[in-house]
């Protein structure tokens, strides 16, 4: 689990869903995104369970309840990372541990400059919205070799470097493409995810697919325009190889069902969406507006 510590108590916990990293293969496109607002002073904190299942000489566990309570006692903010770490380095009290120990802590500080971690010359060329567009066809072949969502990503960074809905944007794109990868292209059914031994059965099973499946393809178009008020709309085409499905029966009680997330969370965000084609092709329309016009 993630805390958000804020004034001396954790105000959320933010839980895991999902199987352990390094059991299965896992890309960035298969997450959920959950929204909180920061405030200066915020402090996120992320534990590997090697903290929680540190042992001292008498094979005791040091447990979740002690760390929470390390949160609950603690009054300085700034001394969190160190105590939990001496705390729990005070209970092993030098025995040896069979698992990593990792702590990360992230805080939103006020008056700290932000700078990204990479420099690329492409970044200074746009230091506004413009109209542009872009088109990837990739293969299963493609897919099999490197995780293209990021790349993606990176290029509408650069090409929009607008802080006002690029989150949401982001969010939209990722829904659409996992949505085209996962159902479109390998054919994967959403209701083996209804339990948590069937998450891992998913992702273990589209590991299998991607590595197994001769043919198969991603389209996808994105387009970019000015308005007048000095905002923009994105519109982003996506159509997959699959089957499809006959998307004008679905009713609103299925659309509601589990496997249906990803269409609700991209027409929320998004001014609005299009099943085309068959059921294999997607149209969505974001629409931003600048907040200083």
């Amino acid at each position: 689990d993630i805390y958000l510590y804020r004034n001396h108590k954790i105000i959320r916990i933010f839980k895991s869903r999902n199987i352990p990293l390094g059991i299965s293969a896992f890309s960035s496109t298969q997450f959920d995104v959950e929204m909180e607002p920061l405030q200066f002073g915020d402090r996120l904190f992320v534990a590997t369970d090697g903290i929680m299942e540190a042992t001292n000489e008498s094979g005791e566990m040091f447990g979740l309840d002690r760390l929470l309570s390390i949160y609950e006692s603690n009054s300085d903010c700034a001394q969190m990372f160190d105590s939990i770490l001496a705390e729990v380095d005070r209970f092993c009290a030098g025995a040896a541990q069979t698992d990593d120990i990792t702590l990360l802590e992230y805080c939103h500080l006020e008056g700290v400059e932000y700078t990204p971690g990479f420099n690329n010359e492409l970044g200074n060329l746009c230091s506004s919205p413009s109209e542009w567009s872009l088109q990837l066809t990739i293969d299963i072949n493609g897919m099999r070799q490197f995780d293209v969502l990021p790349y993606i990503m990176q290029g509408v960074n650069q090409l929009q470097p607008l802080e006002c809905g690029r989150t949401s944007m982001h969010t939209v794109l990722t829904e659409m493409f996992t949505n085209a990868l996962d159902h479109g292209v390998l054919k994967l059914d959403s209701s083996m995810k209804s339990t948590p031994q069937g998450y891992m059965q998913y992702y273990q099973e589209k590991q299998k697919r991607l590595e197994s499946m001769k043919d198969g393809y991603l389209q996808i178009s994105l387009h970019h325009e000015m308005n007048d008020d000095g905002g923009g709309r994105l519109s982003m085409y996506l159509t997959d190889s699959g089957e499809g499905y006959d998307y004008q029966t679905v009713t609103e009680v299925e659309k509601n069902m589990f496997s249906g997330r990803g269409l609700k969370l991209i027409s929320s965000l998004c001014t609005d969406i299009k099943i085309l084609g068959k059921g294999n092709s997607i149209m969505a329309y974001y629409d931003w507006h600048n907040e200083n016009s």
